[in-house]
């Protein structure tokens, strides 16, 4: 019985660019332009001995009450 051979595999041809990937420059474009007119946003938030650093954000007021 004789070993049946196979075609050589060949490289891959050019390839073709992927839409999203004019997607992705497109969005990060556009992040990159927001951080630039957005002013810095603060870090985040640190409690020190339970209290927050810097005094209360009236964001989050609302969350440090309960209701039992």
């Amino acid at each position: 019985m004789e070993p049946t051979r196979m075609p050589p595999v060949r490289p891959p041809g050019p390839t073709i660019p992927h839409p999203r990937d004019r997607f992705d420059g497109r969005v990060l474009r556009a992040l990159q332009a927001r951080r630039r007119l957005d002013p810095p946003r603060p870090s985040g938030r640190a409690w020190i001995n339970g209290r927050e650093a810097g005094g209360p954000d009236s964001r989050y007021v609302h969350l440090g009450q309960t209701y039992d």
